[in-house]
């Protein structure tokens, strides 16, 4: 049962009024009366107060931008065990929406000719493809079919290759997201090479490659990347992404 107060009520605390009460001021309640601050913009005035318009437009458009972001970090960097952060990938989105000058203000479309600056973006700044791995890799555009494929040399993994601690075998892939910019929705397609131990004298040389998108308005984001595996607790069989691995955009079509 709920106890009866019996304070006095001029002495119980006031109760906060809602803002509504008078706009753009906030009233705090102290002892027998109320503190009144005023406040900045309210959120009635920024959801239809006709002089933001521009601001709601904007960030609306930076919703589609994370959720762009969001959508391409899932479908690739999940496989490596990589733990992105989405901030800075969704300023290079949000860049490439505002530098649409075809649609109006505030409704861009994402185009590949404005993500050239996705190019070279790591999803791993603490081990970056180009410092953990330094091969020699052969990369053939198809600029006619829309495809691409690398020519992964023989190589000594010892030379080339610089594994976190307890990394005992490797694979490198080529990967390709499919991203539809309208309902942000992403597909992976991948190739990659065979699990190979760090300590091999030498790998062989293979090619890999990934197809073309199907659609004209998709957006397709190519990545070279690396997988770590090890054994983990004396156990015999090999855990896949036992350290984050490391991947880099190579191209965007």
């Amino acid at each position: 049962m709920k106890k009866k107060n019996n304070e006095p009520k001029a002495d119980r605390e006031p109760k906060r009024l809602p803002r509504k009460y008078l706009p753009g001021y906030a009233f705090i309640p102290k002892e027998g009366h109320y503190d009144v601050r005023k406040v900045g913009l309210t959120r009635d005035q920024v959801k239809n107060d006709p002089r933001f318009y521009n601001s709601r437009l904007l960030a609306a458009q930076f919703g589609r931008a994370v959720k762009f972001a969001q959508a391409l970090l899932t479908a690739c960097s999940k496989p490596l065990g990589i733990k992105c952060k989405s901030g800075q990938l969704t300023g290079i989105i949000n860049r490439a929406l505002m530098a649409d000058e075809s649609n109006i203000f505030g409704s861009g479309i994402l185009m590949t000719e404005n993500l050239a600056e996705l190019i070279g973006f790591e999803f791993n700044e603490t081990a970056r493809f180009e410092e953990v791995c330094t091969l020699p890799f052969s990369i053939n555009p198809n600029t006619h079919k829309g495809s691409l494929s690398i020519e992964v040399p023989a190589f000594v993994p010892a030379y080339y290759l610089k594994p976190p601690a307890n990394v005992s075998h490797a694979r490198i892939w080529l990967m390709s997201a499919i991203l539809d910019p309208i309902v942000f929705t992403g597909t992976l397609t991948a190739a990659k090479t065979t699990c190979f131990p760090i300590k091999r004298l030498q790998v062989s040389a293979c090619s890999l490659s990934i197809p073309p998108k199907t659609e004209g308005h998709l957006v397709q984001v190519i990545a070279l990347g690396i997988q770590w595996y090890g054994y983990v607790n004396g156990q015999s069989r090999l855990k896949e992404s036992v350290a984050p691995g490391s991947l880099t955009v190579i191209d965007v079509h």
